[in-house]
């Protein structure tokens, strides 16, 4: 992608570009659910899309209609912890941990094994052995 050429790339996440390069169009893209630290920032399924690109991968609304309420979240690969969490089918998903900031996200999806076998090929800090899901707090355990 040359500068000024989006490739198809909706308005609202251009600005993530810079960031985690351009889409890659060869892999899919998922729907599923986004969690946030705050307990209450919960959005449910359809309502969130992750995008794979070159270098991380961007989580944002999967439809112009969830634009005001899921945010946008952009991961790059060399900063980013990507651990599975949840065993039951409900609860299942793909925790993106920024080692520089701390900030973290959680994608819910019931395709995680797909999305993991992608983000392994991406990837070399991906963990796909699941990690319990704590309802109150699902944040990455500090090292000591």
């Amino acid at each position: 992608m040359q500068d000024g050429d989006t490739g198809g790339v909706p308005l609202w996440t251009r600005r993530h570009l810079k960031e985690v390069g351009p889409q890659r169009l060869d892999l899919p893209n998922f729907i599923g659910a986004l969690r946030l630290p705050f307990i209450l920032a919960n959005f449910g399924w359809p309502s969130t899309m992750l995008t794979l690109h070159t270098e991380g991968v961007v989580i944002g609304p999967s439809s112009f209609i969830f634009r005001p309420f899921v945010p946008f979240r952009a991961f790059q690969f060399d900063d980013c912890d990507i651990q599975a969490i949840g065993t039951f089918i409900l609860n299942r998903g793909v925790r993106f941990y920024e080692r520089s900031s701390g900030r973290w996200v959680i994608f819910a999806l019931i395709p995680r094994d797909r999305l993991l076998e992608i983000l392994s090929d991406l990837s070399d800090d991906v963990k796909p052995i699941p990690e319990r899901f704590n309802l109150l707090w699902p944040a990455p355990k500090k090292p000591r």
